[in-house]
């Protein structure tokens, strides 16, 4: 077989498909790893940083656009899970490699429009549970101590603590 231009053009078209497919499952593979970057994933592959840098313009993101939004995909569904499976928001943003939960949360309502806690609420409510249950503060010596009072009159209030809160 003679070489042709088309030939090369359709190996090179596949040989970065593959390299792209390699990069997104090494991705998916360590998307809890908060160091994850361009850098990293470039070693891991024995390319420069540049490549994957291009392969992901050619699909119209950036490497560390795509990590973040793979993040925030496994933040959403792990957070939309039933309330008793579910961990805190700041567990499930740093299960997922977001150091910050600030910026998690930022990010967060940027791409899916609500904040993590009003997403869990929207996916209690579908799920068909309470939004919440309502339960009295807590009472008894260890409370006590920690705010203020005495165990038999229980915890001292002032105007602006609550007296049922919400868990």
């Amino acid at each position: 077989m003679s070489w042709s231009p088309h030939t090369s053009s359709t190996t090179d078209r596949a040989a970065r498909q593959s390299l792209l497919l390699r990069v997104k499952t090494f991705i998916d593979a360590h998307l809890a790893d908060p160091a994850l970057s361009a850098e990293a994933i470039a070693a891991a592959h024995h390319v420069s940083v540049r490549h994957p840098q291009r392969l992901f313009r050619a699909e119209n993101t950036t490497v560390s656009g795509w990590i973040r939004g793979r993040r925030l995909e496994e933040c959403h569904r792990e957070l939309g899970r039933p309330r008793r499976t579910r961990p805190a928001v700041s567990a499930v943003a740093h299960r997922w490699g977001f150091v910050s939960p600030a910026h998690f949360s930022r990010a967060f309502r940027a791409t899916h429009g609500m904040p993590p806690c009003e997403w869990q609420s929207r996916a209690d409510e579908t799920a068909g549970l309470p939004p919440g249950r309502l339960t009295s503060a807590p009472s008894g010596p260890a409370s006590a101590a920690l705010f203020g009072g005495d165990a038999l009159s229980g915890p001292a209030r002032s105007a602006s603590t609550p007296q049922r809160r919400l868990i």
